[in-house]
């Protein structure tokens, strides 16, 4: 649960810094955020499946997971079958940390996004996990400069060390 709350204050955070961008006066919302509650064993690769709708100012996806011994690593693919990984370049942000991983696209492809998420080492009972997948509405569409990228991977360093 704590995990939660601190994925929706990164969440809004994320809304805050988009909205001072001048893309258009309409209040940015948070579309779909469901969490997932999983547990994934050691070299196994799981999937999660989210649609994303069109017109989405950017997409977040989050994986966190309970055990600060334990490596898992996140990618996605794109609904056009592009793959994104940790060597993500701009405007992609990633993000990983002990027992966090944040990847944030803006301006995302319409469609099923599959997120893979992979064991690299976890004790012989499992990893207990949380997933989400955030997209934010109500923007046009952010421009695909520096500046925005800049402001965002800000927003998520100020919230990692909160």
């Amino acid at each position: 649960m704590r995990r939660e709350l601190l994925f929706l204050s990164f969440i809004f955070s994320l809304i805050w810094i988009v909205s001072s961008i001048d893309a258009v006066e309409i209040t940015p919302q948070i579309g779909t955020v469901i969490p997932v509650n999983g547990l994934i064993n050691a070299s196994e690769s799981q999937s999660q499946i989210s649609m994303i709708d069109a017109n989405i100012s950017f997409l977040t996806f989050s994986l966190n997971w309970e055990n600060m011994g334990s490596d898992l690593e996140m990618s996605l693919e794109s609904p056009s079958g592009e793959q994104i990984n940790q060597s993500a370049q701009t405007p992609v942000i990633y993000k990983k940390e002990k027992i966090d991983i944040y990847y944030i696209i803006p301006n995302p492809e319409p469609g099923n996004w599959t997120a893979i998420i992979e064991a690299k080492k976890v004790p012989s009972e499992g990893e207990k996990y949380v997933f989400f997948a955030a997209q934010v509405l109500g923007i046009e569409t952010i421009a695909e400069d520096s500046t925005v990228s800049e402001e965002l991977t800000s927003t998520v360093n100020q919230t990692e060390s909160t």
